[in-house]
């Protein structure tokens, strides 16, 4: 991640393109769904029917999406206590 989220920033991008149809994200921990699909279509808005429409979370996520099990969020290594969460949109 190039630039670290700042104290207030509940979702920050970390990578706007992880993938074809993917933008990974840096949020707290208790970030909802809706405020990471919130934040993904209003900084990294796609022409795509729908845009940002879904988080992965678990490796069910990954089969429902058709994504890679490495989607499954992780720990960020630059900021304790938040994660690294993808979303998709097809």
């Amino acid at each position: 991640m190039s630039d670290l989220p700042r104290p207030d920033q509940r979702v920050a991008t970390a990578l706007e393109y992880a993938g074809l149809r993917a933008t990974q994200v840096c949020v707290v921990a208790d970030a909802t769904d809706e405020e990471i699909l919130a934040h993904c279509n209003s900084t990294n808005p796609q022409g795509v029917s729908g845009g940002w429409h879904s988080v992965v979370r678990t490796i069910e996520d990954c089969d429902r999406l058709g994504v890679d099990h490495v989607a499954v969020p992780g720990d960020c290594e630059d900021c304790p206590g938040r994660k690294h969460m993808i979303a998709v949109c097809m």
